[in-house]
């Protein structure tokens, strides 16, 4: 009798692993099966949330020391384009890790890569960032309590900045998903062609103005000759795109469709703050007084590539 309880006691055992090991391929199985987001420990949303924001957090009180002790644009350049690299990485590494953050931690770190280069080396040869002029007082004035006020709006902003425009990276990182529709590698498909826009964009500007016989004039070829802001189209192409990766990953949850924010601050910044207005000002002053350049305006599409109107100059 006692060898029996014994035998019996022995099989419990083996028994009770199978039955747990079966339970787990079973919800293994509807995860891949389901399109919706399971949450799952340090995957949660929240904490990706809480991830991401004290990331840009702490990057911008770093560069906010920096700028203030240094006057350089260069930190404030390579200290706000890198943490999205870095948030990207992070949330992806503490989440569940799913082939769909994996796809987008990837090309997100490849924008934020390439950007903080173009971003860096651009303030190396110029020495500083038009973007920065009226916020981070020259090295020649007094850092007085308005100047660091300026440059507290400024890097908050770039908190608020960076954690809004990585939303769609981090729920999706932050989400137990399947890609269950061939709509998310489309989207996918769709940043990394806003992502080649920008950068073939910003590729012909600079050997453009790299060549001497162009000096004073202004770039109208390649991309250029179909668009007068391609690398702002290829930006927002690249955001939007993302965006719609998440929704197709993740479904329509309020958290998911709240990452709508990212593409529609970046739409919003490019046109009407900080890209668009200060380039197009800018060219307005350089070339005001060339016939090229009105025509320019007037035959050229804004931002969206396309074929341009009779009359544009060569």
């Amino acid at each position: 009798a006692f060898g029996a309880i014994d035998t019996a006691a022995e099989l419990t055992g083996p028994v009770q692993e199978a039955a747990a090991f079966e339970e787990q391929r079973k919800l293994s199985r509807a995860l891949l099966s389901s399109t919706a987001p399971v949450s799952m420990g340090l995957g949660t949303v929240g904490t990706g949330l809480l991830l991401s924001a004290g990331i840009f957090t702490a990057s911008n009180i770093v560069n906010f020391g920096i700028t203030a002790a240094t006057r350089t644009h260069k930190t404030a350049d390579l200290l706000s384009a890198g943490p999205f690299v870095v948030s990207a990485l992070a949330t992806y590494v503490y989440g569940p890790m799913t082939p769909a953050g994996l796809a987008i931690t990837a090309i997100t770190c490849l924008w934020g890569t390439r950007l903080t280069y173009f971003l860096v080396s651009r303030v190396f040869k110029t020495g500083k960032d038009q973007r920065f002029e009226d916020y981070i007082p020259d090295k020649s004035e007094s850092l007085s309590a308005s100047s660091l006020m300026k440059m507290t709006g400024l890097f908050s902003s770039m908190v608020a900045w960076g954690f809004v425009v990585s939303l769609p990276v981090t729920v999706i990182n932050s989400s137990m998903v399947s890609v269950a529709s061939p709509v998310f590698w489309l989207a996918m498909a769709g940043s990394g062609a806003g992502l080649m826009t920008e950068i073939l964009a910003d590729r012909q500007k600079s050997e453009f103005k790299a060549d001497d016989k162009n000096k004073g004039d202004f770039i109208r070829s390649g991309l250029w000759h179909y668009s007068r802001h391609p690398n702002y189209f290829g930006e927002i192409l690249f955001w939007w795109s993302n965006f719609a990766a998440v929704v197709a990953a993740c479904g329509t949850s309020a958290p998911v469709l709240a990452t709508a924010a990212s593409p529609l601050m970046t739409t919003f910044l490019l046109l009407k703050v900080s890209g668009i207005p200060l380039a197009e000002k800018k060219y307005d002053e350089r070339y005001s007084s060339k016939k090229e350049w009105k025509q320019y305006k007037q035959t050229t599409n804004l931002l969206v590539p396309w074929s341009p109107k009779p009359g544009a100059p060569k």
